[in-house]
């Protein structure tokens, strides 16, 4: 599994604690925990968020259902209901929020584990579907909640972060949830050339390069072992 930003949102501090440390003893980043639905929805608009882990019954005038709304309205980012109730109504309301895993409380890493593996399974998925529309010169990415057209000739340069790719154009940067092996699949292969596991560049822009850099405008690239033939190979 990637390395996920997750963002905690339990207002029983312990339990939050716990969480996170399960979290990071799987790998993943916690960026931030939130003890109130004031606290979420802050987080929310100040974070690049992989995946929330959002508890259904949030002491305050905002609970995990009105979260769940919001983050299905606006902020399309896949979440995880943990809740001590398994009741049938809970269970009903949960459903209808359309979550992506449901752990009841208490629960081991491994429960954790299986949840989280099993949504970003599901989302890996359905991804590309969802944020990249391919045409024969150009595509269009979902880059927040807007889908913006990026012609391939103006692409500059993609490198990914997590489950994340930064798409650098002429005309600036474009963010898309998708990985970086979807979007080579719809690159021209004459033109791009894979220089790192995490970068692909538009040899049309390359200024310079040598054993270890990729040079484009003021932008320096590593180049990593595995891919030090790929420039050679499509220059030469």
């Amino acid at each position: 599994m990637n390395t996920l930003n997750i963002l905690i949102v339990e207002d029983e501090v312990i339990i939050a604690n716990d969480i996170k440390d399960m979290l990071e003893e799987m790998g993943h980043t916690v960026l931030d925990i939130c003890i109130s639905g004031k606290e979420a929805y802050t987080a929310l608009n100040s974070h690049k968020i992989d995946l929330i882990l959002l508890d259904i019954n949030l002491k305050g005038e905002i609970n995990g259902i009105d979260i769940a709304e919001s983050i299905n309205e606006k902020y399309k980012t896949p979440f995880i209901f943990l809740t001590s109730h398994s009741d049938d109504a809970t269970v009903k309301e949960a459903i209808s929020k359309n979550p992506d895993g449901y752990v009841v409380k208490p629960f081991e890493k491994a429960d954790l584990f299986t949840a989280i593996s099993l949504c970003m399974h599901k989302k890996g998925n359905d991804q590309s579907n969802h944020n990249v529309i391919t045409e024969k010169d150009h595509f269009f990415i979902k880059d927040g909640t807007t889908y913006v057209k990026l012609p391939y000739e103006n692409i500059r340069f993609l490198r990914s972060s997590g489950n994340y790719v930064d798409v650098h154009c002429c005309e600036g940067k474009h963010t898309v949830r998708s990985t970086i092996k979807d979007l080579k699949e719809n690159l021209p292969e004459n033109k791009f050339i894979q220089i790192h596991k995490s970068i692909i560049i538009n040899s049309h822009f390359l200024d310079s390069f040598n054993s270890n850099s990729a040079f484009i405008g003021k932008e320096e690239l590593s180049i990593g072992r595995a891919y030090k033939d790929n420039l050679k190979n499509l220059l030469g």
